[in-house]
């Protein structure tokens, strides 16, 4: 039984798992060969919804193995999905260092295989106990821009699997990335889970925070991981201020001075010209005050206790630079009404 969905043929594993039915299933993913190539497919999702195992490990090992090798020969994915929790454990084990894909069902397989299929940003509600897996979804669902609502448990997923404001709930995936492309997206990073995790609440509280004092759209660009960005002009104004507590780090508002004063007239609902620098630098510094006072609020509401130290506010960037960390953080490119400001947040 095949069909194509979201871009991606979708085939179903019937009956027992034996070697003949591996044989007959390779045979037939591989005569796709030419629709996959023709229709520009993004993969191939496996569904093992009707399978009963006698053997399960010795029969998901075999299944796994050639599902790997056909992968290679076509050069598509291939995803296994429709599976239970103890089927996705062993697979879990079996397909670590695989080219293999497990997604639940095939909306996961789309969301992180064909984003652009959905048109507007999603919510997304993760769960996952494994913290090295769940780092590597999180990754991949932050380059997407997704919304993602972390679940505490199984109880507090369930819970939140409730609320219908979530478009995708997500639990028992793995995106198996290379072990060089996972290093390589976490390299030298020195935050921690738990920072990483709560990074949505800063820049969401900045987005909003700088719609409401200005009344002008803001919103995020982009973000990666890297060291402070040394190129930027040297009159940009910035603001600093350090936190403790449950989570460690400092989080760092800049503006390019033309920026600066754009955002400081929203503020004012008056002209400041270049020759107000001051009153640019105690805009910011507030702006840098409102939003840290928000995260705050936020994260006490998750019982995450920070305390945020005084806001050090600087005029250029070569003064700003004594007090910045140096080490790889997370590099933020903002926009209010096409002006640029950016956020870095590092240890």
């Amino acid at each position: 039984m095949h069909t194509i969905r979201n871009e991606f043929l979708i085939i179903s594993a019937e009956s027992r798992l034996g070697a003949d039915k591996i044989f007959k299933l390779s045979n037939l993913i591989m005569s796709f060969k030419d629709t996959i190539e023709a229709r520009k497919l993004k993969g191939v999702f496996v569904s093992l919804k009707s399978i009963s195992l006698k053997d399960k490990t010795l029969e998901l090992s075999k299944l796994t193995s050639t599902l790997d090798k056909i992968s290679l020969d076509l050069n598509t994915q291939i995803i296994i999905g429709d599976y239970s929790k103890e089927v996705f454990e062993i697979l879990k084990s079996l397909t670590k260092k695989t080219q293999l894909k497990l997604f639940q069902n095939i909306d996961s397989a789309t969301l992180f295989l064909n984003p652009k299929s959905f048109k507007t940003v999603q919510k997304v509600l993760l769960f996952d106990e494994d913290n090295e897996n769940c780092d590597k979804i999180s990754s991949e669902l932050r380059k997407i821009n997704c919304i993602i609502v972390y679940a505490k448990n199984l109880e507090d997923f369930k819970q939140k699997a409730q609320d219908k404001s979530h478009t995708i709930t997500l639990t028992q995936n793995a995106i198996n990335l290379k072990k060089s492309e996972f290093q390589e997206t976490h390299k030298s990073l020195s935050l921690t889970k738990e920072v990483i995790l709560n990074l949505p609440i800063f820049v969401d509280i900045a987005v909003e925070t700088l719609t409401m004092v200005t009344s002008k759209n803001a919103s995020k660009l982009n973000h990666e991981i890297r060291k402070f960005n040394e190129n930027l002009p040297q009159d940009c104004v910035s603001s600093i201020m350090c936190f403790k507590g449950d989570l460690q780090g400092c989080f760092i508002l800049l503006f390019p001075r033309q920026s600066a004063l754009f955002a400081t007239s929203a503020m004012l609902n008056e002209k400041v010209d270049n020759a107000s620098i001051n009153s640019a630098m105690d805009a910011i510094g507030e702006l840098c005050n409102i939003i840290t006072g928000s995260v705050k609020a936020k994260l006490s509401d998750k019982n995450i206790k920070v305390i945020f130290e005084l806001p050090k506010t600087f005029a250029s960037l070569q003064s700003a630079m004594l007090n910045i960390p140096q080490n790889n953080g997370i590099w933020i490119t903002m926009n209010l009404e096409n002006n640029p400001f950016y956020i870095f947040i590092a240890k």
